[in-house]
Parts: C-alpha cells; structure tokens; sequence
C-alpha cells in the first residue's frame, strides 16, 4: 500500500513523455512539447514513418478524456522510409486535474496496390497536464475625483495577464452601471489606454472593466461622482441673447412674407408658414424656460436650443421666401427676352442686343439687392424697371410695324404704275413687229 504515492510521485516527475507504436506498415510516436493547461487548447505531434510502400495519409484522431479530437490530411504522401511531423489540436478539459493523462492515437491511410483504407491504432500515450496559474491584475480610475452634469467621464487603465499559453485570445469589456458600452479584442497580455464615457446624470456611478481569457473572468470597478453643474451668469446672458436673435430672425421672415404677399410673389406658403408657426412655437418656450425660477443649467441648455432652432427656422423661410423674388424677376426677364427674340427681324439685331445688355444689367444688379438688401424694394425697383424698358421694347416693336405697313401701302401705287407700263410696252413691242410682218407680207 505504500508503494502507490511513491508511484504516482514518479508519474508526475516523469518529463515530457514519448510513446511509439509500430505496425507492419507505419511507425507511430505521439510527441508533447509543451506542458497542457487545463481549459486550454494543447498542440501534439504525431510522427509518422512509412515501413513499407507508398502511403496516403487520409486523417488522424486523438481520443482523450475530454473527447475525439480529428483532423484531415489531405492525403500526404509518405514514400518507403520517409517520415512526417503532424500537428494535432486537443481542448484539454476545464476541469482537468493536474497529472498525466492517457491520449491514443489512430491514424487512417491507403496503400499503394491495396483496397480499401486501413487503420492503426498506436500505443496510448501518458501527457502532462496541469492546472493553469492564471494572475490577471487591473488598474483603474478616473481622471478626477468628481465631473459636471453633462461632462464626459474620463478613465485611464492599465492591465497585466498572466499564465495563460501565447495567442488565447483576450477581451475587455467597459460597462456603466452594469451596463455594456463597448467590448473589444486585445492584441497584447499588458497594456494601458484611456477612454470616455457620456454623462450617466448626477450621482455616484459604477464604471467596470471585465477581463475574460477564455476559460474565465476578472473585473475590477470603481465609483465616480457626478455633480451639478454650477449655473453661471454668463451662460444664462448668452442663452437671453440666442433668443434675441432668434425673435430678430423671426421678426424678418415675417415681415418679409407679409411684403411678398403684398407684392403678389408666387410662394409655397403652406412651407413658409410651416417654418413661421414652429419658430415662433419655440421662441416661445425658450422664454418660458430662462424665466424659471428656480432655473437649472439643463433649463438654460435646453432654452438656448429651442432659440438656436428657431433662429435656424426663421432663416430657412427666409432663403425660401428671396428665392421666390429672384424667380419672380427672372422670369419676367426670360419674357422679355422672348418678346426681343421674336421682333429681331423687325428692329435689328443692334437694337435686341441693345435691350439685351440692359436686361441683364438689371437682374445682376437686382440679385445683388437681394442679397443686401430689403427683396421687396430691390423687387419693386427691378419690376419698374423692366415694366419701362418693356413698354419702350413695346412701343418700337409696335412703331417698326407701323411703318413696314406704311411702305408696303406707298409701294402699292408704285408697283400699278409698274405693271401698266410694263403692259404697254410690252403691246406697242407686240404691234411693231405686226406691223413689220404685213408689210413684208
């Protein structure tokens, strides 16, 4: 009976262990080059040697405690007396205690003038396993030791792993709260990084990091404060001037499509108004908000948004109304134009390209007044402008008409007399040359 502790003493002082099988075909040994860690993936080779003939290598398998492990090798040749290295994969079992543990090997192949595959079936073979002596150790705080309302949370870290084998994959989880706000891979057992995370509302807060090296987990977490910001004079006077501007805006839109109305511009008013009623609607909050009393920096914020909006609103019926001058005048122009086109014949081209240059003259510089100044006089002076030179481009064309009529009619005496001449010529031609003809008759 005392002999078996001095037994299993001698197996687990026994190294890196070594068995070999042989058949009348192939020779066997599975090699362990490095100790296996329980929960992790173990890497042994199989050595194969061919006795006799030519070989193709079909697949092997390892069966373990922890189950059948196989793998295909794509037909590797082996010619007589050559030998091959195989690597083999193997998930040593989580709960596996430290000691040696039996693997057997079994190897499927062809040979040369023989039908049908055969199997061998090595000597089992005795790996060391051991427990794994896993150190995984955190570091982590914030920036400071308390931030504003609204203040990202700043953290900086650093971590170390070790005692797990080379390429296990590691990952780090940030969590707020209990919450997960990002997971990512890392390339390295060690390391240090930084990273933000938004403002979770007043009051003490937990920030958590989560290690994981596959068969297990460390976190380490830390408490941070986040207090009110303090509301201050200055944010307050620029939220009251946001709203000015806001109200300037919407006072300018307004009235400018009231004077579009008068002006009867073709507008999308169902648009216009639109933008009109939810920048005064917001105007109107912003104010009920700065007047609170007690008032919140989150009140002042927000108040300051709703105006920044409604400024936004305001600018945008603006844009749409001026577009609507610029078509208006633009159009009228392109009208102008066509009626020049078509009385070319009748003036000349001198005089269209004339009137041509001054229409143009007049939409640079009305689209110049848009831009700065008031669209509804800039549009009233172009409109008067353009209403004169259309009458005066009018009145000629009517005035050129006139008097091709009156030349036509002069010509109308002219051409009788013409004719009645050419006539009686052409008779006393003809008499002449009868009389001719008698008398040499």
């Amino acid at each position: 009976m005392k002999t078996k502790p001095l037994i299993l003493l001698m197996l687990l002082l026994t190294p890196l262990i070594q068995t070999a099988g042989q058949g009348n075909d192939v020779k066997v040994k599975l090699v362990q080059k490095e100790v296996c860690l329980s929960g992790f993936n173990c890497t042994l080779f199989l050595e194969v040697t061919n006795l006799d003939g030519n070989l193709k290598l079909a697949y092997a398998r390892l069966i373990t405690p922890w189950g059948v492990f196989p793998k295909k090798l794509n037909w590797i040749q082996l010619r007589r007396g050559e030998m091959v290295e195989i690597p083999l994969e193997i998930k040593v079992g989580r709960g596996a205690l430290s000691g040696h543990s039996m693997i057997t090997p079994v190897l499927a192949y062809l040979k040369e003038g023989e039908i049908g595959f055969k199997y061998y079936q090595g000597n089992t073979t005795l790996i060391l396993v051991k427990k794994p002596e896993i150190n995984v150790s955190i570091y982590l705080s914030p920036i400071k030791e308390k931030f504003e309302e609204g203040e990202p949370i700043k953290m900086i870290a650093s971590y170390v792993v070790r005692g797990v084998p080379e390429g296990t994959p590691l990952s780090l989880l940030i969590s707020l709260d209990g919450e997960p706000i990002e997971e990512f891979l890392l390339s390295r057992s060690s390391g240090n990084l930084t990273f933000s995370l938004p403002s979770p509302g007043i009051g003490d807060h937990n920030v958590t990091l989560k290690l994981c090296y596959l068969i297990g987990c460390f976190s380490k977490g830390v408490e941070v404060k986040v207090v009110r910001k303090s509301l201050t004079l200055v944010d307050k006077g620029l939220t009251l001037e946001s709203i000015d501007r806001a109200k300037q805006a919407f006072e300018r839109a307004y009235n400018l499509y009231k004077a579009a109305s008068n002006d009867t511009i073709p507008l999308n008013v169902e648009n216009i108004t639109s933008l009109l009623a939810l920048a005064d609607s917001n105007i109107k909050e912003a104010e009920k908000l700065i007047s609170k009393d007690p008032i919140t920096l989150a009140d002042v914020m927000k108040a300051r948004s709703k105006a920044e909006y409604a400024e936004n609103l305001s600018i945008t019926a603006v844009r749409l109304i001026v577009e609507g001058y610029a078509r208006a005048i633009r159009e009228y122009v392109k009208d102008i134009k066509d009626l020049l086109n078509k009385s070319s014949n009748l003036l000349g081209n001198s005089t269209v390209n004339s009137y041509i240059s001054k229409l143009n003259s007049i939409w640079y510089d009305y689209r110049t007044s848009l831009k700065r100044g008031d669209p509804s006089k800039a549009y009233r002076r172009a409109r008067s402008e353009l209403d004169s030179l259309y009458k005066e481009i009018s009145s000629k064309v009517e005035e050129a008409r006139r008097e091709a009529q009156s030349i036509t009619i002069a010509m109308i005496p002219l051409l009788l007399i013409i004719i009645v001449s050419t006539t009686t010529i052409i008779i006393r031609l003809w008499r002449g040359r009868l009389g001719i003809e008698r008398e040499e008759g």
